[in-house]
């Protein structure tokens, strides 16, 4: 087999690899997360449980992290086969004008990465930085059960009653991904979304539950605020009938 066409079919399968190992990362990484997310917590009675839209974006950007630090450590797997040396764990080449174009250019990326790589302040700050991400991630998350609201961010852990909304703020937001939703604003000023990154349920529609909820709201005679302004945005999202019904029940006097 011709040397390029078969580098070229190595660089494909390392690739593959690469994928799937991606999909199975970001899947499981996420799967994993909601799941200890509920047990950390110990929130055993709750009708809603929100893990925060930027907890979601925290632990996908850790799950990034991990992918590339996997696709290094391939792509030095990969280099290896074409080392004519090594010395202290640094790739020796021999004859750099005899490699392919590809595989010069994998070299260099990983002669590059590996220089960064080195750095001890770089390995410190990457820890700080994974500690980081799961103190954040894993502390902010709101907790509804049938008395009471649980609000826990990095930095306060409140218990609210129902009585402690001051107003609900229920609408659309704009653009291509238009969804509803659903604010809270405490007493003491602080607003809670009951619609995050991700949503657990003991239903298994979501805006069920919100409308349980939004009853109970209402027949405490609690303020409710209004914006339908871009709901022909939600409107065009294509989303199934009934969980268009289900939410716009939401918005009904």
């Amino acid at each position: 087999m011709n040397k390029s066409v078969k580098e070229f079919l190595e660089w494909i399968l390392k690739y593959l690899v690469i994928i799937v190992t991606t999909i199975a990362l970001v899947l499981g990484g996420n799967l994993l997360f909601i799941e200890t997310h509920k047990v950390i917590s110990q929130k055993k009675s709750f009708i809603l449980y929100t893990i925060s839209s930027e907890s979601m974006a925290a632990i996908m950007v850790l799950i990034a992290s991990v992918i590339c630090i996997i696709i290094f450590k391939l792509n030095r797997r990969f280099l290896t086969k074409k080392v004519s040396s090594k010395s202290k764990g640094k790739l020796i080449y021999d004859d750099m004008d005899s490699y392919s174009p590809l595989v010069r250019w994998t070299i260099k990326v990983d002669r590059d990465i590996n220089k960064f790589a080195k750095s001890n302040l770089i390995k410190v700050l990457y820890i700080v930085f994974v500690v980081g991400i799961i103190v954040f991630s894993y502390t902010n998350y709101t907790a509804v059960t049938n008395n009471e609201i649980i609000h826990k961010t990095v930095f306060s852990d409140k218990v609210y009653y129902y009585d402690d909304v001051e107003k609900l703020e229920l609408g659309f937001t704009k653009g291509k991904e238009s969804n509803i939703y659903y604010n809270l604003v405490m007493s003491d000023g602080t607003k809670i979304s009951l619609i995050g990154g991700s949503i657990e349920v003991v239903d298994e529609n979501y805006e069920n539950v919100i409308y349980e909820i939004d009853s109970k709201l209402k027949s405490l005679g609690k303020d409710k605020v209004v914006d339908k302004f871009y709901i022909e945005d939600f409107k065009n999202q294509g989303y199934s009938q009934d969980y268009v019904e289900r939410v716009l029940r939401l918005f009904e006097e």
